[in-house]
């Protein structure tokens, strides 16, 4: 009924000339989050959409650090449905969405945080010891290409099989 109403009033307006739409021209998020602002949501309900537009906006600014351009698009599509479905939580508010959506966004933000800080590859020197821990005599089981220095359990040799 309210999507109907808020339809019916911009249709209104246009007609009266207090709005003008372009024809073919596609509104951003910005606008239609101007457009239902007027909404009759509780202060509360206000404040929940306010704490996802501030973590969607750390998302967008992680994102735009992302150097994978195929990884970059991903993100950037999973912003948008963010995007839309916090217009349609906005429109219609159910909590149950709501917390779905803070869910989604956290972690999304998680993900990438985690994606940009990936720890470095080891290098190709797997199995060596540092100069001190040569000194503080530690020693390798195994130098990459045989078991020489292995043995069995309470055994003085490596088993056959």
């Amino acid at each position: 009924m309210r999507n109907v109403n808020l339809a019916s009033l911009g249709l209104l307006f246009a007609a009266i000339g207090l709005a003008t739409v372009e024809p073919g021209k596609k509104t951003t998020f910005a606008d239609e989050q101007a457009a239902v602002a007027t909404s009759a949501l509780s202060a509360e309900q206000q404040a929940a959409l306010a704490a996802v537009d501030v973590r969607l906006a750390g998302v967008e600014t992680l994102a735009a650090k992302i150097d994978d351009p195929d990884y970059k698009a991903e993100v950037a599509r999973q912003i948008e449905d963010f995007k839309e479905t916090r217009l349609a939580i906005e429109k219609n508010f159910d909590q149950g969405r709501y917390e779905a959506l803070m869910h989604s966004v956290i972690s999304r933000y998680q993900v990438v945080a985690l994606w940009l800080k990936a720890p470095p590859l080891p290098s190709q020197e797997h199995n060596t010891l540092t100069p001190e821990e040569t000194a503080a005599g530690w020693r390798l089981l195994f130098d990459g290409k045989s078991l020489a220095l292995w043995r069995g359990y309470r055994s003085q040799a490596m088993p056959g099989s």
